[in-house]
């Protein structure tokens, strides 16, 4: 009876065992096809600002017409992310993401038919607009259907999405923008990103169906087996911020997608105008000053890896972005002492700046939307602050054309200086309320 007893036992530990197993598996896959995805549609997106050099001086555009663009992207995208808040409950994302990824790609693949900035204009913005969900429902859908052991990793890699977008497109448009062929990279990477929509329709149907599973999994009278990647349990860290009113959510949110507009507005003010920068005050051809501006998305890669592995150490996200804050003022202030002295070193500091700024740029839209997951619906929180965070996005760049046409580089840079420093004091009041009223919570209880 008792090595009947033990058999079963075995037997059913070998069977857990191997649903884990798969359900990792199949984690790690969804993981790859959201990050596919993301990073496809950002290669997409960034062909547009790796030429925009080529493109204004090819149709002899001022700063103002060419970075119009971005707004007509961003603005709609927006404003599609806004209705996704609204209406979060009553769309299944998926289905959501099958039916726009395709049309996003098609758009996107028109790009390189344009002959003319207002056509490309619509095409940009019709692109953002079917693109508008993807990096909210696919954290959304990660989030549904991964294990709690695989978050962090998803986080990480879901943030090393735009920098390898930004790489590829960078580095196609630079080479095709040698032999005057601007339109190609819209064609091999839309076309890339049409392919892979299909993909990501068939996968993420087929990971959801592991819901159930991994709740089972996480309940606490399931003894989990351990395996290599599973070894980190779903023991979830206190949140630094808790909202328990609904009136604290209330200035939770107003507060935070004031932070993630600034942020964003920030490194906009510069990562869209790295081009220019070098052939406008450096003199380099379009074709190098892409090549050049490669090194910004390479590196900006590290930004997101630096702040949510501190996040990952420390509760007080807040305290570190100060930190990171902190560094980048010194950059700006440096880059409006010397931006015209050598290219290298101005070089240099714009990318301290870009790494900074979108690592800082990740608490707000991305460390929150998973670290919060408990207290905040990840989905709708996850639209809304990328619904602000991609105005910013289209206004700045065009803010930053009028100051550069009309003022000219340094007081473009004082601009984003006086920004920054604005930001993170506001940080700063915003870290020191919290904690004294964390304290005085502690005192009571």
């Amino acid at each position: 009876m008792a090595s009947t007893r033990f058999h079963l036992q075995h037997e059913e530990t070998v069977n857990l065992k191997n649903i884990n197993q798969k359900r990792l598996k199949v984690g790690n896959l969804l993981i790859f096809s959201c990050f596919m995805t993301y990073m496809l549609s950002m290669a997409v997106k960034g062909v547009f600002a790796a030429e925009v050099s080529y493109i204004k001086n090819l149709w002899n555009l001022t700063n103002v017409q060419i970075q119009f663009g971005n707004t007509a992207y961003f603005v709609l995208y927006g404003l599609v992310q806004i209705l996704l808040f609204i209406f979060i409950k009553k769309v299944d994302l998926r289905i959501y993401l099958a039916i726009t990824v395709p049309i996003s790609a098609v758009f996107a693949i028109l790009m390189g038919t344009c002959t003319g900035i207002v056509q490309m204009w619509a095409y940009f913005g019709l692109t953002g607009l079917f693109q508008a969900g993807i990096y909210s429902g696919c954290n959304a859908i990660l989030i549904k259907a991964l294990p709690t052991c695989q978050l962090s990793k998803a986080n990480v890699i879901m943030n090393l999405g735009y920098a390898c977008g930004t790489v590829i497109s960078y580095g196609i448009s630079g080479l095709c923008v040698s032999y005057d062929m601007w339109q190609i990279p819209y064609y091999i990477l839309g076309g890339l990103f049409l392919l892979n929509s299909i993909a990501f329709i068939f996968i993420s149907k087929y990971a959801l169906r592991f819901c159930h599973i991994n709740e089972i999994f996480n309940r606490k009278d399931i003894t989990q087996p351990t395996t290599d990647s599973s070894n980190k349990q779903d023991n979830k860290k206190p949140s630094f911020i808790t909202l328990d009113t609904k009136k604290k959510t209330a200035w939770f949110y107003v507060i935070v997608l004031l932070l993630a507009f600034i942020i964003t507005a920030l490194y906009y003010c510069i990562m869209s105008n790295v081009t220019l920068f070098l052939t406008d005050v450096h003199g380099l051809p379009e074709n190098i000053g892409i090549y050049v501006s490669i090194i910004a998305p390479i590196t900006i890669a590290i930004g997101p890896v630096m702040t949510i592995s501190a996040c990952e150490k420390h509760e007080n996200f807040i305290s570190e972005a100060i930190k990171f804050m902190a560094v980048l003022i010194v950059a700006t202030i440096l880059l409006v002492l010397f931006y015209k002295v050598n290219m290298i070193f101005s070089l240099l500091l714009i990318i301290i700046y870009i790494v900074i700024a979108q690592g800082v740029k990740s608490i707000a839209l991305s460390v929150i939307t998973y670290n919060m997951r408990d207290q905040l619906n990840s989905g709708a929180y996850c639209a809304i602050s990328n619904a602000v965070a991609s105005v910013a996005a289209g206004v700045m760049p065009t803010i930053l054309g009028m100051v550069l046409d009309n003022f000219g580089w340094t007081m473009s840079f004082v601009f984003t200086l006086a920004l920054a420093v604005v930001f993170t004091l506001t940080l700063i009041i915003i870290n020191v309320v919290i904690t004294n009223s964390n304290k005085k919570l502690k005192n009571q209880n």
